[in-house]
C-alpha cells in the first residue's frame, strides 16, 4: 500500500469501481465501419485517473483479461478491455485502440499522458505495433494520444520481427514471400515512441521457439532507443500460461507442429500478474 500511494495511486475496493461502455460506429481511414465496444472500468480517485487498455487474443474474451484487471483496478489504475478484436489485422486494432483512448479522455477523466496498453497473444502484438512511433503517426491522425507504457503477453515474437523486416509478406500463412503482398509494416520500429515495453514470453511456446525468436525481436526494437524494451522469458510455462482453462486448438501461423496448447500455470500467471501491475503502477505515476 504505502508503494501504490508513493506512485500516485491508491488501494481501491470493488465497491469503489464505475462500470461504463464505449460502444459507437466509428468510421476508420481507409478501411470498413468497425464497432468498438470496451469495458471500461474507473476506481475512485482523488487525481486524474491513469488508464490501461486490455486487449483479448484473437479468440475474444475468455476470461484471461478480468485476472489482470482486477489487480489493476485495485491498484487505482482505470481499465478498458476490448472486444472485439478486428479478426487478424494489427492496425485496425491499434485503430480500435486509439479510439478507446480519446473516448476515455473525453468522457471518463483519464490523463492522457498516462495510458498504457496490454495484450494477449494477438493483443500482445498488437500492443507492440502500437510502439511504433511510423505507424501511431499514421493511424487516426487527429488523435495524437500515444501510449506510455506496453506490455505483450505470449506473442509470436518471430512473426512480428519478421513483419518489420520483410519487404513482402503472405498473410495467409503468416510468413516472408517475394511476390506476397508489400508489407504495410517494414521498418515499424526504426521510430518508436518511446514508451517503455515489458514483454513476457514463455519458453515452451508452440508458435515457434520463443527462447530464439523473442531476443532477436527485442534487439530490433531496442535498436533505435536502447533499454526500451525488457524480455522475461518464463521457464516453465508454454503460450497461454494465464488462461482460466485449458485448452489445445490447430493454427497455422505456428512455426512449429501447428498445434497450440493453452495450459494454465498457476506459479507462472502469478509471477506475470505481479509483473504487469508492478510495471504499470510504475510506468504510468504522476511524472
Amino acid at each position: 500500500m504505502i508503494l501504490a500511494l508513493s506512485l500516485g495511486v491508491s488501494v481501491v475496493s470493488a465497491q469503489d469501481i464505475r462500470v461504463e461502455k464505449i460502444d459507437l460506429s466509428q468510421p476508420l481511414p481507409n478501411g470498413p465501419d468497425l464497432k468498438v465496444l470496451a469495458e471500461v472500468r474507473i476506481p475512485k480517485s482523488a487525481v486524474k485517473l491513469a488508464l490501461v487498455l486490455v486487449l483479448p487474443n484473437a479468440g475474444g474474451l475468455d476470461g484471461t483479461g478480468p485476472q489482470y484487471i482486477k489487480a489493476l483496478n485495485e491498484r487505482g489504475i482505470a481499465t478498458a478491455e476490448l472486444n472485439p478484436l478486428a479478426d487478424d489485422n494489427w492496425i485496425r486494432n491499434v485503430m480500435m485502440s486509439k479510439i478507446v483512448m480519446a473516448q476515455s479522455v473525453r468522457n471518463f477523466g483519464v490523463d492522457p499522458d498516462r495510458i498504457g496498453i496490454m495484450g494477449f497473444s494477438h493483443g500482445a502484438m498488437v500492443s507492440l505495433v502500437a510502439s511504433s512511433e511510423s505507424l501511431m503517426a499514421r493511424v487516426v491522425r487527429p488523435v495524437n494520444l500515444r501510449f506510455r507504457a506496453h506490455a505483450a503477453l505470449y506473442p509470436v515474437c518471430s512473426l512480428v520481427y519478421d513483419a518489420n523486416r520483410a519487404s513482402f509478406m503472405n498473410w495467409k500463412t503468416a510468413r516472408p514471400a517475394e511476390g506476397g503482398d508489400p508489407n504495410f509494416y517494414k521498418g515499424m520500429f526504426d521510430k518508436m515512441t518511446g514508451a517503455k515495453t515489458l514483454l513476457l514470453a514463455a519458453r515452451n511456446e508452440d508458435y515457434e521457439d520463443a527462447p530464439t525468436a523473442c531476443p532477436k525481436l527485442v534487439t530490433d526494437m531496442n535498436a533505435s532507443a536502447p533499454g526500451l524494451v525488457d524480455l522475461v522469458i518464463y521457464p516453465d510455462a508454454g503460450h497461454g500460461w494465464d488462461v482460466p482453462a485449458s485448452r489445445s486448438y490447430q493454427d497455422h501461423i505456428s512455426r512449429k507442429n501447428g498445434r497450440i496448447q493453452h495450459t494454465r500455470s498457476q506459479s507462472t500467471f502469478e509471477q506475470s500478474l505481479t509483473a504487469v501491475t508492478d510495471f504499470f503502477v510504475r510506468e504510468l505515476a504522476p511524472r
